[in-house]
């Protein structure tokens, strides 16, 4: 890239990347679905656990007389089941981020990456054939 037309090049294949890559979401559709499922199964886990019924009135005074008398036991199960919830749902939504990314063959490239690949550190340097999708073709396109 010594040239400044072939500069060019690379700024235009690397907006072009950028463009394609914000048209990626992250989470699809499917992922949202799977994890609202994830996060009704954890509330259904704390509805039987402090016994709330489920469309009965008398929520509220039930509710107030968990808070009242929130042991230990129930207080560690509440904490366990939000960790274990959150955990679920974020490896939900990584394992189908990749998925989709496999799907369209599109790397996932961070923006620190991207610039350190424009201050000219070596693409071995920066591990990116480790990635789970080849980058191979983008680094050909910008002549690394």
């Amino acid at each position: 890239m010594n040239t400044p037309k072939e500069q060019l090049d690379a700024i235009k294949d690397m907006r072009n990347l950028m463009e394609r890559s914000s048209r990626f979401l992250s989470l699809s559709g499917l992922s949202g679905v799977a994890i609202g499922i994830i996060a009704l199964i954890g509330a259904a886990a704390l509805y039987i656990q402090f016994d709330l019924p489920l469309l009965n009135s008398g929520f509220e005074y039930k509710l107030a007389s968990i808070q009242a008398t929130l042991d230990d036991k129930n207080f560690l199960f509440l904490i366990a089941d939000a960790l274990i919830v959150l955990l679920v749902a974020v490896i939900a939504g990584i394992l189908m981020s990749i998925n989709q990314s496999k799907k369209l063959q599109l790397p996932i490239l961070h923006l620190p990456q991207l610039i350190a690949l424009g201050l000219g550190i070596s693409p071995q340097l920066l591990g990116l054939e480790r990635h789970i999708v080849s980058t191979k073709p983008v680094l050909e396109k910008l002549g690394l």
